[in-house]
């Protein structure tokens, strides 16, 4: 009887392997956290994105990120103007993540920059360059420039391999229903003859 509990137990886990979809869960930074974050830090100001150019691909394989830094012309400074050197330009160095990637990326929001964009920006020193106190969340726009174009273009292998994992698991659903219930049946029969022999 343990035997066939047991093979039992192992169908039930064969199944759920091959049906559910285990994604790996990430928390946001909570909105009081943020409030925190931008309390303790450095610098807040709001300038217009004047400049914006790569310091280093970072790109791996099938994952892009660069490091960039963008130039603000600084329109006004809330919060510690006397530890800026020059309260008129402010360098601001980020992790830039595609938005055609980001659902590959858990964690906080990506930044999100462009020229000509005006933000409110919260910032920290890090080894001796102005960083965002929390990436895209310490980030607020204040004008959104329209027709942004993506530092890192979408290789077109990617976008054919999106395209496809999408579509053909989305219109064959069907298909694989069918061939999982078929594999569970073959393995019950397969443990029902076994079980009569013995």
């Amino acid at each position: 009887m343990w035997a066939i509990n047991r093979k039992w137990m192992w169908v039930v886990l064969c199944v759920c392997c091959l049906t559910l979809h285990s994604y790996v869960a990430f928390a946001a930074v909570s909105p009081e956290e943020i409030k925190e974050i931008k309390r303790e830090s450095s610098v807040a100001l709001k300038g217009e994105v004047v400049k914006d150019r790569l310091i280093k691909d970072q790109s791996k394989g099938d994952l892009y990120k660069q490091d960039r830094v963008m130039t603000l012309s600084v329109q006004e400074i809330t919060k510690g103007e006397s530890k800026l050197s020059d309260p008129s330009t402010v360098d601001v160095f980020y992790r830039y993540i595609p938005t055609w990637q980001r659902n590959q990326y858990a964690g906080g929001k990506a930044m999100d920059i462009a020229v000509g964009d005006v933000i409110k920006i919260w910032l920290d020193p890090a080894a001796g360059k102005w960083e965002s106190s929390s990436g895209g969340d310490t980030v607020e726009h204040i004008i959104y420039k329209e027709n942004r174009s993506e530092p890192l273009k979408e290789p077109l292998s990617h976008r054919v391999q999106e395209k496809m994992s999408i579509d053909f698991f989305t219109e064959n659903q069907a298909f694989f229903v069918i061939a999982l219930l078929s594999i569970i049946l073959v393995i019950v029969g397969f443990f029902g003859v076994q079980n009569k022999r013995s």
